[in-house]
């Protein structure tokens, strides 16, 4: 392991040299963010790995609801929300980030797994806000559907992220007539 890791390393201070002698920029992917994702409501050219997931946020409290699927869950005190991301395994060793929930019900113990966030918002829309005026903004859903977020009973509004027929959705969960949550997801 240790030789490969060296190897590795000596691979990329190689590359990097060439290319700062060539004038070609060496162009650094920036790091995951669950607020700038959810801002321009898009995972962007490519889906966040679990590795850099773990990397800036920590494990968090770790579930597996199904063999492929695993959850990454944290609690935002300072907003008194929670975000679950999931992680989906496929054929390659690369576990892609698939989806983002925000919520205010409890998805999980408080003390686990506390992680400092910025404001969490999905198209102008926070936890809390009222759904009367969002359901009106956002037009007709794709399909609205019973959907249970945590331990409680919602209605789920799905939409697409963008005019496309197909591409990410965002779900608007409600109760008692207030947004209790929001995802941004992969295709269907």
């Amino acid at each position: 392991m240790l030789k490969h890791d060296f190897a590795a390393s000596c691979y990329v201070a190689v590359v990097l040299t060439i290319l700062a002698n060539t004038g070609i920029a060496a162009v650094r992917q920036p790091g995951i963010s669950i607020e700038l994702i959810l801002q321009q409501v898009s995972f962007g050219s490519r889906f966040p790995l679990e590795t850099e997931l773990v990397r800036k946020y920590g494990d968090g409290e770790v579930h597996k609801p199904h063999k492929e699927e695993t959850w990454h869950t944290y609690y935002v005190a300072k907003q008194r929300l929670w975000v679950r991301c999931k992680v989906e395994a496929n054929r390659t060793k690369l576990q892609p980030l698939t989806e983002i929930l925000v919520t205010s019900v409890p998805l999980g113990p408080k003390a686990s797994a506390i992680v400092p966030l910025g404001r969490l918002v999905l198209k102008n829309v926070r936890v809390g806000d009222e759904s009367k005026q969002t359901l009106r903004q956002w037009g007709s859903p794709l399909r609205t559907e019973r959907a249970k977020l945590g331990s409680i009973e919602t209605t789920a509004y799905l939409y697409r992220a963008s005019n496309e027929t197909a591409g990410p959705l965002i779900t608007l969960y409600v109760r008692s007539k207030t947004v209790v949550g929001f995802s941004l997801s992969d295709l269907e």
